[in-house]
Order: structure tokens, then sequence, then C-alpha cells
């Protein structure tokens, strides 16, 4: 079967994600379980991947072509902040 360049191309590459919520967290739903899976199933295919979260809590670790840079030590207590 012959490769395209594409597929060579998407393997090298080196992405910085941002997740909408600050929050990043496999144990919750919505966006912070959204922004976990959407980076577990892209660590499968891209090389490498940053992802600037404000406070990660995670049960299940991600792949180690995956870098989680925390700005918060842990969650907010905030409800401003949360929302």
């Amino acid at each position: 079967m012959k490769s395209n360049s594409y597929d060579n191309d998407v393997r090298d590459l080196r992405i910085l994600i941002s997740p909408a919520h600050y929050f990043f967290s496999d144990k919750y739903g919505s966006e912070p379980g959204y922004s976990y899976s959407i980076v577990k199933h892209l660590a499968k295919t891209i090389s490498h991947i940053d992802v600037i979260v404000g406070s990660p809590d995670i049960l299940n670790p991600l792949p180690s072509n995956v870098n989680i840079l925390s700005i918060y030590g842990d969650r907010s207590k905030n409800p401003l902040i949360e929302l």
C-alpha cells in the first residue's frame, strides 16, 4: 500500500493546545473531559503535543508524547473562574 506524503507530515507535527476551559481532566464531562479526549486521540498520530492548562486532574496517564504545562497548582474554588 502506498503511503502519501500527508501521513508523514502529520506524524512529524508538533502542536500546542490550549483548551477553552482552564480545568483539564478525564474525571469530569463537558469541556474538561472533551479536551482530554481530543488530546488523547491526537496523541496517536502527532509526534509531540504541548497542552497549556490551568489545572490538570488526570486519572489515566496520557501517552509520553504529551506534555502538560500547568499554570495553577490545583482547581479553583472560585465559582467565577469556573464560569
